[in-house]
């Protein structure tokens, strides 16, 4: 059953409206429908797209691959993912989207090098504001870059 929050459109959907920003049950306690749900309601509301966008984490992709595709549903993913600042009780979110292979691979290197060396049963520490704003604003402008332009991105 999907979750009363999870794709809240109405029938009447502007055409060639897709939802760039979704969570599944995979993004705890903030996402409570599963993937496969997720997608057949896209099918129902008629996105010929949805973005999966769960918090600081893809796990939910393959699941939600497979539905899309079997609903006729374009899927596209990507993670939210979560900025802390120098006060540890204040955090941000980032959405990033995954345009194609090479975007899927910087965004799986992006959360795997922040989960690295964190300790067992503590949340990953992803990106510190402060001292790494300018290597995550690097990676942004690059990734905007080979979008727009194909011969700068590499």
């Amino acid at each position: 059953m999907v979750s009363p929050t999870a794709l809240r459109l109405t029938d009447d959907a502007p055409p060639g409206y897709a939802e760039l920003h979704c969570h599944s049950n995979y993004s705890l306690l903030d996402g409570a429908s599963h993937p496969e749900e997720l997608a057949a309601r896209a099918a129902e509301l008629g996105l010929p797209a949805l973005a999966l966008t769960d918090h600081d984490a893809v796990y939910a992709a393959p699941r939600f691959i497979r539905a899309a595709h079997e609903h006729g549903v374009q899927p596209i993913l990507g993670a939210e993912l979560t900025l802390f600042d120098d006060d540890p009780d204040t955090t941000h979110h980032l959405t990033l989207l995954v345009e194609n292979q090479a975007g899927w691979h910087n965004l799986c290197y992006l959360i795997s090098r922040a989960r690295a060396n964190t300790p067992k049963g503590q949340a990953a520490d992803f990106f510190k504001i402060g001292s790494r704003m300018m290597l995550l604003s690097f990676i942004i402008l690059m990734a905007v870059s080979s979008f727009y332009w194909p011969s700068l991105g590499g």
